[in-house]
């Protein structure tokens, strides 16, 4: 087990950076502890100095890509580590970070999220409405992605070439993909949403872009 106090000064050179140029929100990244009994990271972050509302575990990794921060708001972050006792240090240095993408509002097709790449892969070959703000699972459009949204998905997987088609008269909503059936793929891309709600990585409100053409 760690003893806390060596733990906290090795601690304390943890080293911290923000870049926006190698991922789809805010990078940050922290250098690995040497300590045999590491056995991961807390992520924290909130909008007032040394005050974070929010605690991810991210386990081994030394990195976390934030993609649901809101443009315009500055946050504060810092890392913690623990042991397998989970034993857990005290925070590292506070990184400060103004999330603006750059862009001028009227052009950014997610203009209240801060998405720095643009990201635009869903229907493939985007719609003109970010992936960082369009909630491809919400196919009720009620702002969140749930139970009704699984029954939605579930009713219509399976459909394929040979089984109730997917058509331009009788569409897949579901199809996220475009690829013509509802596969594992589209459960894949629905899981990621899923749980999204008013209070966690909200939907935008009714978002509707063109899907796919059959």
């Amino acid at each position: 087990m760690l003893r806390t106090t060596f733990y906290l000064t090795l601690f304390s050179l943890l080293y911290c950076l923000i870049t926006t140029s190698q991922c789809s929100g805010a990078l940050l990244v922290w250098n690995r502890n040497a300590e045999d009994d590491l056995a991961g990271y807390n992520v924290y972050y909130g909008e007032s100095p040394g005050e974070y509302s929010t605690a991810l575990d991210v386990g081994n990794l030394t990195e976390y890509d934030f993609s649901d921060l809101q443009e315009g708001v500055t946050y504060y972050m810092a890392v913690t580590a623990y042991d397998h006792s989970r034993n857990e240090s005290g925070f590292s240095s506070e990184v400060v970070f103004f999330a603006d993408d750059g862009i001028p509002y009227s052009a950014d097709n997610c203009p209240d999220t801060f998405n720095y790449d643009q990201k635009d892969s869903y229907p493939p070959g985007g719609n003109g409405i970010g992936d960082a703000c369009e909630c491809e699972g919400d196919f009720d459009r009620d702002g969140d992605v749930d139970g009704d949204d699984c029954f939605a998905i579930r009713e219509e997987f399976n459909r394929n070439y040979w089984y109730h088609p997917c058509t331009n008269d009788d569409p897949c909503n579901c199809d996220l993909d475009c690829n013509g059936s509802i596969d594992a793929l589209d459960i894949v891309t629905f899981l990621g949403d899923l749980g999204r709600n008013i209070y966690h990585n909200p939907c935008p409100d009714h978002e509707v872009g063109d899907w796919c053409s059959y």
